[in-house]
């Protein structure tokens, strides 16, 4: 009996808030001397994952994601909140099985 073949996975790693509340950026806000968004992509093991993918409305955010070397997608349409990221991040997903979402502004 053939082994099934590994369902292939990916990660989108949602990046493209305001922080209205923080009343800054807080993806680059400092913890533990490190940004948060920076503390995000470490914490994605990429071996793991057939994609990595940050949606992100801010070019630095996704020139980092690029660094990491991470699929980065521009959000032109933040306003429409956060359905909006999920969004564009599946639609860039469509070839994997399953979709781990996770938010790059909490440690």
């Amino acid at each position: 009996m053939a082994d099934a073949a590994a369902p292939r996975l990916g990660c989108l790693i949602m990046a493209a808030g305001n922080a209205s509340r923080f009343g800054e950026n807080k993806l680059f806000a400092a913890y533990r001397g490190k940004t948060l968004l920076e503390l995000a992509l470490l914490a994605v093991p990429p071996q793991l994952f057939a994609r990595v993918t940050v949606v992100s409305q801010y070019e630095p955010a996704l020139g980092l994601a690029r660094q990491y070397g991470f699929e980065a997608i521009r959000n032109c349409e933040p306003e429409l909140g956060v359905s909006r990221t999920i969004q564009l991040g599946t639609q860039a997903m469509l070839d994997c099985d399953a979709i781990l979402y996770m938010v790059a502004d909490q440690p």
